[in-house]
């Protein structure tokens, strides 16, 4: 399956498009749907913010295991 193939199978009838992030074994989905490129630039950001909270959140954990 081509990378294009990838994305066509992840778009759904109604523009929703189906995002899958993975970690350690772990899937998250998040459903999006964009109508423009304002809409891009703000959900690139949003998640940009959101995978840095994640990995501040996943360092801390670690941290705490480390302690026990």
């Amino acid at each position: 399956m081509t990378r294009n193939e990838a994305k066509s199978k992840a778009l759904r009838s109604d523009g929703t498009e189906m995002k899958t992030m993975g970690m350690n074994g772990e899937k998250l989905t998040v459903d999006i749907k964009l109508k423009g490129l304002k809409d891009v630039k703000e959900t690139t950001k949003a998640f940009r913010k959101l995978n840095q909270e994640l990995e501040k959140t996943i360092q801390l954990v670690e941290r705490l295991d480390d302690l026990n």
